[in-house]
């Protein structure tokens, strides 16, 4: 709660709450992290007064965790990822405009259905697609042979084309009952 209270104006754009499913750098996420954040994730998009959820995760392995997510997220409700480039104690820290922004693709009518998206840098990619071309770059997160999914910038919200692949709960894998990958 601590992260989501110091994004400033976030409450205006949802009903927000926060969990902790781990709290690890991502460089060290695996097959045992994957499989509790998926299980967790499919339970939560459940519920009733659910209506997305939104994941802040480090860089370094953010790709790999959303496309995971792509193929075994079972609900058409959307999940939005997000991480920053510069810490909380840069001169400029991307953290919360990106929390804010992602907040705001969850939330956008339009997101339902197009399984897990990428949030940063005023950009939000399909997971499919989403690669990380720099170590330090703000606008490291890029989808090379398509293009982003589409553009947010304080909290307004463009759409380009939806993506042609399975996803959601039209995606042919799945994670129940698994105790290991």
């Amino acid at each position: 709660n601590t992260l989501i209270n110091a994004v400033p104006n976030l409450g205006k754009l949802a009903s927000i709450s926060g969990e902790q499913v781990v709290n690890i750098g991502s460089q060290d996420m695996n097959d045992e992290v994957w499989l509790k954040l998926a299980q967790r994730v499919n339970e939560t998009l459940k519920s009733a007064d659910v209506d997305a959820v939104l994941i802040t995760h480090g860089t370094d392995t953010l790709e790999e965790t959303s496309y995971f997510l792509s193929l075994v997220t079972k609900s058409a409700k959307p999940v939005v990822m997000v991480g920053s480039m510069r810490p909380a104690t840069a001169i400029s820290a991307d953290g919360p405009a990106n929390i804010y922004n992602g907040v705001a693709v969850a939330t956008s009518p339009e997101a339902k259905g197009r399984g897990t998206l990428v949030c940063l840098n005023d950009e939000f990619h399909y997971a499919r697609n989403v690669m990380k071309t720099d170590t330090t770059s703000v606008q490291t997160f890029s989808s090379l042979n398509r293009g982003p999914a589409g553009l947010v910038h304080t909290g307004k919200v463009q759409w380009f084309e939806p993506m042609d692949k399975k996803l959601g709960a039209a995606s042919e894998f799945s994670v129940d009952g698994l105790d290991r990958l």
